[in-house]
């Protein structure tokens, strides 16, 4: 056999065995024996040092394929496998009540819910059985009340303007005196409980066009008036909660 021959011959076994180490081949389908004496019937044919080299390679090859089957004929044996028949025959011929119980003792749930016990369910049923008709707890709205001199607010257009204007102008002049800085709390509950509406009213107004500003300071959640354009940060909207106070009717 020329050596061109014999090459091919190494290339192909060497193939074969990277195929079964990389788990592409089963080890058992290669006919180690076969291969071994044809390895060593060109034995004696070899020319040079790189033909002994591939058939060294190819003879420890062959020697870790025997490796391979070895390893599957141990853990076949071994007391921790199971035949996946097995395990199909046992399954099926299993009633549901006995799966469930091989279910609950192999379960390990990686969260916890609380189940519903009989102790649970008693305290349900005794709430809803004492629980009042829903007739009963039913409230009936209160009667409207008719607002109060001044809640409707009845200005004309001059006349809002004129109120707007006259509450911009006390403003400036209460942050001139104060140094730019009030607290919206103190300016707007200065009076009658619907005069503290109108002028917070008022103050919403000036702020959406810009002629007063509101900042609020992000530790105490105190809101303050500012001269307009002085408030730091993105410009958004701020709602301010409003309350009757205990004295007002």
């Amino acid at each position: 056999m020329s050596s061109q021959k014999r090459l091919e011959i190494f290339e192909r076994v060497l193939d074969l065995v990277e195929s079964v180490l990389r788990g592409k081949v089963d080890p058992f389908e290669v006919n180690v024996i076969q291969l071994l004496r044809r390895l060593r019937e060109e034995f004696p044919k070899l020319k040079s040092w790189d033909e002994v080299n591939l058939d060294l390679e190819s003879v420890l090859g062959l020697a870790r394929i025997v490796v391979k089957q070895e390893e599957w004929v141990e853990h076949r044996a071994s007391r921790l496998f199971i035949d996946p028949l097995l395990v199909t025959l046992k399954v099926e011929t299993l009633d549901p009540k006995a799966l469930a119980t091989v279910l609950l003792k192999s379960w390990r749930p990686i969260v916890e819910a609380r189940g519903v016990t009989p102790t649970f369910l008693e305290a349900a049923a005794r709430y809803w059985m004492e629980l009042p008709p829903f007739s009963g707890r039913r409230e009936e709205l209160p009667p409207e009340q008719e607002p109060s001199e001044g809640a409707e607010l009845p200005w004309s257009a001059e006349e809002f303007e004129a109120l707007l204007e006259a509450e911009r102008t006390q403003l400036l002049s209460l942050l001139e005196e104060r140094g730019g800085k009030l607290r919206y709390e103190e300016y707007v509950n200065r009076g009658e409980f619907w005069e503290n509406v109108k002028r917070a009213y008022l103050l919403s107004f000036l702020a959406t066009r810009g002629e007063v500003s509101l900042a609020k300071n992000p530790l105490t959640g105190e809101i303050y008036l500012v001269r307009p354009g002085k408030s730091a940060g993105t410009p958004r909207s701020m709602v301010v909660s409003f309350t009757k106070g205990e004295g007002d009717a």
